[in-house]
Order: C-alpha cells, then structure tokens, then sequence
C-alpha cells in the first residue's frame, strides 16, 4: 500500500512539474504567467497612490495661500494623529492619503479663487453672496468695521450649506483694492461655522497701535463648541489680517481647575474684555446639566496667541 501510494504521488508532481513553466522546466510552448486581475488592480493602485510626502506637500502650499493657516495647521495635525493611529491597525492607509490630498487641494482651489475676486464697491456687499461656495447661499448681513486712522475693513455674512457639513455660514473680510479704485479684494474668510455673528473691532492696550478683529462663531452640534476667529489687523500690510490662535489654550485649562471638574463646551468669550465665562462640569453631569459652578477666564494675546492668565472660580449650577 506504501509503495503505491509513493508511486501516485510521484507521477502527480511529474505531471505538474511537466505541465507547469518554471525554472525547472523552460518549455517553448509553455504559457508566460501573469498577475490576476485582482493582483494588477492592486499594483496599479499602488502606484498611483499619493504618498505622505505628497500630502506635505501640498499641505504647504495650501498655508502658504490660507487666511487660517493656523486653523489649517491644527487640521493637519489632527489629520496626522489619525494617520498614525490607522496606520496602528492597517499598515496601508493609501486611502486617507487620497482624500486629504483631494481635500487640500480643493480648500487650495477654493482659497485662490476667492483672493484673486474683485468686489465692485461695497454696494455689492448687501446683494447676493460675493462667493460661490455655499449651496442656496444668502447674504444675511454686511457692513464694515473703521479704525482712527480712517482705514476700513468690510465684511460680509453668508448662509447656506455644503454636502460636507450640511447648514453652513460663511464670513468674508475685504479691503479696498488701491490699484482698483473703488473695488474691494477679499482678505480673509472662513466656512467653518454653523454660525457666525458680524466681527467687531478688538484694541489691546498691553500693545500700542495693536488692533484685532473677532468674528465670534460656533460649530453645529449640541456642544457648541467654538468657531470663533480672530486677526491682528495691520491695514498697511500685503496680508492685512494675521491670524491668531485662539484655541490652544484649552490646553493650559484643565490643569487651572479644581480636580474632576472640566469645560465640556464652547466658552462665551467677550472679546473687547479678552475674558470668557463658561460652566463647570462634574464628571457625573449630563452634557445639558453642569453642576461645578462657573469659571470667569481672563486672557492676554501675545505674539500670534490667545494665552489663558487668570482663572476665576465661582460657585454654583448653571
């Protein structure tokens, strides 16, 4: 029974080994392998696939031609965080190189049209939308805000939506143009907000002649959370409106408060006092119900930040 068992065995390889090209046998008619169709989807993918390099790339041109780029840099931070988590679990997240390139280079898009547009006086400005990036967009409001020196910031508020992130406000900041006169160019704008309130005019007295505008706003959802924006506006500038970072001291926060009692959603900033209220949440609280009492922040703006200073605590429910 063994030995024709071996036997079988043995003329089953022979047969395949006849049948079969490879480097133990070079028959002329033998058929050249190719990938299946599967695997050469799969390589060509591959290929095409845009690198992590790419994706710097072009996130670096995108700040270079953003009015946020600080905004813009704490996306792609969040963005990277998420890639290394990902890549924790699939050691080939082609695909979120894809959509962020693809993402990068829409807002890159986006961001040159609108800075290349030319407002024909600021009667435009109470007419239709002055961009085309909100579906059924409405220009709820306009105006402008003015400082001593006569120089003068105009702005314009939208309403609309986009498939992204459903019922969308947009904010449009725009100077006069002095080699067009008459007309307005864009200086800053942002459609981050579910909403935006009109900007007012911000002077830090710790600065001299340091003027900033705000642009309070918040994010869709339950938490409100904030979407506020604020600029050092220096008229005389190339780029009038510089961008600070009015976020990252949430990072200070916790640290200034009493053990177990945290911020759960957006503060109430006044801008004008650079201070901010907001309640208290115990870790038993619903989101709705916050139980720790009150905490009064008070600000400093130095260099492009919002830095918390001070921290005032004061008891009772909301």
């Amino acid at each position: 029974m063994r030995l024709m068992l071996a036997v079988v065995l043995t003329s089953f390889a022979v047969a395949v080994a006849s049948a079969a090209p490879g480097p133990w046998r070079m028959a002329a008619d033998a058929p050249v392998e190719v990938p299946s169709t599967r695997v050469a989807a799969t390589a060509r993918r591959q290929a095409a696939a845009p690198t992590l390099a790419q994706v710097t790339e072009a996130f670096a041109a995108t700040r270079s031609g953003s009015p946020v780029p600080l905004s813009l840099e704490a996306d792609q931070a969040a963005w990277l965080a998420d890639l290394r988590q990902a890549e924790n679990e699939n050691p080939q997240p082609d695909l979120m190189f894809e959509g962020r390139l693809q993402t990068l280079l829409q807002i890159r898009a986006r961001d040159a049209g609108i800075r290349a547009m030319r407002v024909p006086g600021i009667e435009a400005l109470s007419g239709d939308c002055i961009t085309a990036v909100l579906d059924g967009c409405l220009a709820s409001m306009g105006g402008h805000l003015k400082v001593r020196d006569g120089s003068v910031l105009y702005w314009q508020l939208q309403s609309g939506s986009t498939e992204e992130t459903g019922i969308t406000d947009g904010i449009i900041l725009l100077s006069a143009i002095d080699a067009a006169p008459g007309s307005l160019g864009p200086v800053a704008w942002s459609f981050e907000g579910a909403r935006f309130d009109p900007p007012l005019l911000v002077s830090n007295s710790t600065e001299d002649g340091q003027v900033y505008v705000a642009v309070p706003g918040v994010h869709a959802g339950s938490g409100s959370h904030n979407a506020d924006l604020l600029f050092r506006w220096t008229p005389a500038s190339d780029r009038p409106l510089t961008q600070i970072d009015n976020w990252s001291w949430r990072d200070a926060l916790d640290e200034r408060l009493p053990p177990g009692l945290g911020v759960w959603q957006g503060v109430r900033f006044d801008y004008r006092e650079l201070m901010a209220v907001t309640p208290l949440w115990a870790p038993d609280d619903g989101n709705c119900c916050p139980s720790g009492g009150w905490a009064i922040l008070g600000f400093e703006i130095v260099g492009d930040r919002l830095v918390l200073d001070t921290v005032t605590l004061r008891p009772g429910a909301r």
